[in-house]
């Protein structure tokens, strides 16, 4: 499909799939997503239209990809105030967000 057709680019539906299913919360702070393999046959694409859809996603900022590795469901980073009487462990519940060891 081409972009000037009108139509939707097939890359983006399968970005704009993928994004739902993250607000959705089908998957995990930090867990893999399927591979590119899994997904280029749920959508019937090749894997190069799947990695384009997922290059969306990683410029959002959405999720991170590890070569050898996946993709991966990005944490939301933590707002972290400076000063001089600055608690960690009490910034992060604020946050609403659990410290652990």
């Amino acid at each position: 499909m081409s972009e000037t057709s009108g139509k939707t680019p097939i890359w983006q539906a399968i970005a704009s799939a993928l994004r739902s299913e993250l607000a959705e919360g089908r998957y995990g702070l930090g867990a893999k997503l399927p591979t590119e393999a899994d997904l280029a046959h749920r959508f019937g694409v090749n894997r190069h239209t799947v990695r384009h859809g997922i290059s969306a996603l990683v410029a959002e900022g959405l999720i991170r990809t590890r070569r050898g590795a996946g993709a991966f469901l990005a944490a939301k980073p933590t707002d972290y105030p400076i000063g001089n009487r600055v608690r960690f462990h009490d910034n992060l519940i604020a946050a609403g967000r659990r410290p652990e060891k």
